[in-house]
């Protein structure tokens, strides 16, 4: 990557890579490269290329979401937050820079992926509290200034978003607040959610199954602890998530857990896993690899 000169007096500052998606092929990748302190670069915006070669800047939006590929590697998901919600990008990164489909969502999107309907995506509701590592503040949805808050806290659902059409249809329950999500192969999800949709809500969150109609199906995990960076295993038969204490939604570090998915027990066992470390974050790289 470039280096762009800093202020005088100061080292340049690297152009730092961030949010990083792999094709399911494992031969190409794509990231993004944030604004600095300074407000955006040259670099700035979404990068694609070949693992073997030189990547090329695809676009110059700065996605407020992660990157995902389609399943078949032809298409790259991210969204984009505004003033009174998300647009949606779908990009060909085969195409010219700049040719995408973008759709309107109502909601502030903040994470997506792919699955076999389409993308399902994470949303807030204006009114959401934002985690106190970004702001803290109720995400807004009317652009005031001054902001007008009514005191009503904002939920944050799953969204399926068909990628051609851009229709969209609730994929969780209107009553229940969705903090982090893993798409079940061939429908549903896991979601680590509380029935509180203000930011006090998530140190008391459980890990549930979600069928493809966005219902409850059952309470995989209740503990005192909080949960985080749910995932399931490409087969479908287990997911894994870590669990352990946090001040602040986004700094929880603990043990990895295991449950099975595929148990009919109202709520199933986990296993931690011991790791000889405080683990962050969590990815499966085959069935029985994480």
């Amino acid at each position: 990557m470039r280096t762009d000169t800093g202020p005088a007096g100061r080292r340049p500052q690297p152009d730092h890579p961030e949010r990083i998606a792999v094709t399911a092929a494992g031969d190409a990748a794509a990231f993004v490269v944030v604004a600095g302190q300074a407000g955006p670069t040259a670099a700035s915006g979404i990068w694609y290329g070949p693992l073997a070669g030189q990547p090329a800047r695809i676009s110059d939006l700065i996605p407020d979401t992660n990157l995902a590929f389609a399943p078949d590697d032809r298409a790259l998901a991210a969204a984009v937050q505004d003033e009174t919600g998300s647009m949606i990008i779908v990009l060909d990164p085969a195409l010219e820079p700049g040719a995408w489909r973008q759709f309107r969502l109502s909601g502030f999107a903040e994470a997506l992926t792919w699955t076999v309907d389409g993308l399902l995506v994470l949303a807030a509701e204006p009114g959401a509290d934002a985690a106190s590592l970004t702001s803290g503040r109720p995400l807004s949805g009317q652009g005031d200034d001054p902001l007008v808050t009514s005191g009503h806290a904002g939920w944050r659902r799953l969204w399926r978003v068909d990628a051609k059409t851009g229709a969209t249809q609730p994929a969780s329950p209107d009553d229940l607040a969705i903090w982090e999500f893993a798409a079940i192969p061939g429908g549903g999800a896991v979601v680590v959610a509380s029935d509180d949709p203000t930011e006090a809500g998530w140190y008391y969150s459980r890990l549930l199954v979600l069928d493809p109609q966005g219902q409850r199906v059952r309470v995989l995990r209740e503990s005192p602890w909080q949960l985080s960076s749910p995932t399931v295993s490409p087969d479908g038969r287990r997911a894994a998530f870590v669990e352990g204490w946090a001040s602040d939604r986004g700094l929880l570090a603990g043990e990895v857990h295991l449950v099975r998915l595929d148990e009919s027990a109202a709520m199933p066992k986990s296993a931690p896993i011991a790791v000889d470390a405080d683990v962050t974050w969590l990815s499966w790289v085959s069935d029985s690899r994480l």
